[in-house]
């Protein structure tokens, strides 16, 4: 029973860690919008992993 209780715990924790991490572009967006910022893309390399990826930020204008 308690081992049944720290895996409902530790999945609930962890997709808890997930959802909050998970972004959204528009939200991005919208928050630059509100600052008075520039919504901008960039193409930058993931050491990690070695791929390019798509890395959105806002910038002063």
């Amino acid at each position: 029973m308690k081992n049944l209780f720290l895996t409902i715990v530790s999945f609930v924790f962890c997709s808890l860690i997930f959802v909050s991490c998970a972004s959204s572009e528009e939200i991005t967006r919208e928050e630059c919008k509100a600052l008075g910022l520039e919504f901008k893309k960039e193409k930058v390399l993931n050491y990690r992993t070695g791929k390019y990826e798509i890395r959105s930020f806002c910038k002063e204008n």
